[in-house]
């Protein structure tokens, strides 16, 4: 793959791909280093992953012609090659064939990621499911104090509370 056009020189400090927003291009890199970020620039940034050279990113936007879920920057100068969807049938042959397995390990790194996410989102709902639940449950009875003594009142979800709204106050029932 020896066509210029393809070449792209990334300087430190620039955003190659940007979260949110459609790229389709795989990158794959020829010198350099870059960072993959989510919330890039805001107190939720997140370093995902580093990449050096024979590495690639850029897939998920490429094949799936949706705008990116991370922020990668270079952090040296860069040198990589730029492909769109179209230059994948050229570049896919035996000379570039380490460069295609790198590119197919990057996407199932990013898949085993996304799955470890997504378990701990679904840990964490659990957690706040079970947590709501237990705040949601009205006591059994609640206790109340005044001058004349303590008062338990029954809970009306509670069996002892019955369909004329009676309430049992220590064995005084009360309309």
């Amino acid at each position: 793959m020896a066509n210029t056009d393809k070449l792209l020189v990334a300087p430190q400090g620039m955003k190659i791909v940007v979260e949110r927003q459609p790229d389709k291009y795989l990158y794959v890199i020829l010198s350099g280093r870059a960072y993959m970020y989510t919330g890039y620039g805001t107190k939720e940034e997140t370093l995902i992953d580093k990449f050096g050279v024979g590495n690639c990113f850029g897939a998920y936007g490429m094949l799936t012609k949706r705008p990116d879920n991370y922020t990668v920057v270079a952090q040296t100068d860069m040198k990589l090659i730029r492909l769109e969807e179209s230059d994948m049938a050229d570049f896919i042959s035996k000379e570039n064939a380490s460069t295609v397995l790198s590119v197919m390990k990057a996407m199932a790194k990013e898949m085993v990621r996304i799955k470890g996410e997504l378990e701990e989102v679904n840990k964490d709902l659990a957690k706040r499911r079970k947590a709501e639940s237990k705040d949601d449950d009205e006591p059994e009875s609640i206790i109340l104090k005044d001058n004349s003594g303590t008062h338990k009142i029954y809970n009306p979800k509670n069996p002892h509370f019955t369909s004329k709204s009676k309430m049992r106050f220590l064995g005084r029932d009360k309309e």
